[in-house]
């Protein structure tokens, strides 16, 4: 007497059971995606970062403490001290600026300061 309900709940019940498994496994793909892109930023953030202390903790091993604007690697930045405290400002090719915290003539620690926009 009902069949033609029943059959039709049913069709609806599967249909509602696929877009939940296709709206499920497309935020899934849109997280990932998400995620690989701030594992890339946070790559180029750090291979600069480590390009700019190497270059600093070489010249200040030398005995080179001239601060000025630099370009090593295909980074371009600026250093200026100021005491026990070095602040590096990177122009390009991620802008960020870098305080590197100096303790008896080596690098103590550092902070950085990202997601500068350009002027």
């Amino acid at each position: 007497m009902y069949k033609k309900g029943f059959v039709c709940s049913y069709y609806l019940m599967i249909f509602l059971i696929v877009t939940v498994f296709v709206s499920v496994l497309i935020l899934n793909i849109s997280n990932r995606i998400r995620l690989t892109m701030n594992v890339n930023n946070i790559n180029s953030y750090l291979s600069e970062e480590a390009a700019v202390l190497s270059f600093i903790r070489c010249e200040y091993a030398n005995g080179r403490t001239e601060y000025g604007t630099f370009r090593n690697s295909g980074i371009h930045f600026s250093a200026d001290a100021d005491g026990d405290c070095i602040t590096v400002n990177v122009y390009d090719p991620v802008p960020e600026i870098i305080r590197i915290s100096l303790k008896d003539g080596y690098v103590f620690d550092y902070d950085t300061v990202r997601n500068l926009k350009p002027a």
